[in-house]
Parts: structure tokens; sequence; C-alpha cells
């Protein structure tokens, strides 16, 4: 078992919150779960994550990218007030962008609806993620992007995996690890 913990000052933050009643005992063991995940499993060479659900998980991302020398690292909610709070506290980075999407996207306007929406978001920068995480609304359909956008050695990782609703999204990847603890995480390859 890889016994490694995260960098002290995430860690102090972790139980620093936890301490102040932010982060509950199962929070913590996701965060615990995520981490060991993420040492085990994200690529040694990481050009861009991505990820559907900012949260708790976005500073453990943000570290990643920012050690592993990432040119980009996307996060991406529906809920601006939510998002804002959970980054209030982030340094700027000139490869880190947030961005508050419609579930839905763009109404039809003038017989027209060429924008996209929450899911389709990742596609307008042209270019594969070398770890894509997956928290957030619209699981399926966040898989069903991941498998066009997934980088060829890059892993998709999904979070409470499970729940038999998101079967359908996950036979898009080969399964390379599960993590039953803390809502179930799926570890993804393409096929």
């Amino acid at each position: 078992m890889n016994e490694s913990r995260p960098p002290s000052e995430l860690l102090d933050h972790t139980v620093r919150s936890a301490a102040r009643g932010m982060l509950s005992p199962p929070k913590v063991r996701y965060l615990n779960q995520l981490y060991e995940v993420l040492e085990r499993h994200a690529p040694a060479h990481i050009e861009a994550i991505l990820e559907w659900g900012t949260g708790h998980s976005t500073s453990y991302l943000y570290d990643l990218a920012e050690m592993r020398g990432a040119r980009l690292f996307a996060t991406i909610d529906h809920e601006a007030d939510y998002q804002a709070e959970m980054l209030r506290a982030f340094p700027p980075a000139s490869f880190f962008e947030a961005h508050v999407v419609d579930l839905i996207g763009a109404r039809l306007r003038q017989g027209r609806d060429d924008s996209y929406n929450y899911a389709t978001y990742p596609f307008q920068y042209g270019h594969a993620f070398s770890l894509i995480y997956i928290d957030g609304r619209r699981r399926n359909e966040c898989l069903l992007v991941a498998s066009e956008l997934l980088d060829a050695d890059g892993v998709a990782i999904l979070h409470d995996a499970t729940r038999r609703r998101y079967e359908v999204g996950m036979r898009l990847f080969e399964q390379v690890a599960f993590y039953e603890r803390a809502g179930g995480i799926a570890v993804l390859r393409r096929k």
C-alpha cells in the first residue's frame, strides 16, 4: 500500500477545515481516497486536466497540475456562487481556468443554437486531456465527452461510480481500478 501523504499545506488545510466543521468525516475519507487514487493512477506526464464539478477535489487537482507542470487545469461548474466560494482562496495561476457553464446551454435564438453546454464545453479547447475528473452534473454526458477528449495514455476518474445510472457511460471505457470507499471511485482508460 502506498503510504505517501498529501503535501503538508494541503493536509494542513484538510485538517483545519475538518476541525472547524467545514469537512465532515465522510468528506475527509473521500479526500484521502481521492489523494490515494491520484497518487496511484495520475499519468506521470500531464499536459491538461479537466474537472467537471468544482469542489474540495479541485485543490488536489490544482496542486497536481502545478507539481506536474500542466499547461492547463480547467474546472467547470454550473453554480457560480458555489464555485466562487470553493475557489476564493486559490492563488492566480496561468494554467488555471474556472468556468461556470449552464447545464443546458444557450437557448435557441433566431433559429441557431451553436453554443456549448456544461458537458460539451471542453470541446472548445480543441485538444485532449491527460486527466479528467468527473464529479459534477450530467455524468453520463460527461463520460461520453471524456471518451472523445481523453489522451491515449490518460485516465478518467469518476466519483460516485457505484450509482447504477453511470454504468452506461462507464461502458465507454476500460475500468482499470475501482475504490469502493467514499461512494466509489472508478479509474478508467480509453478502450
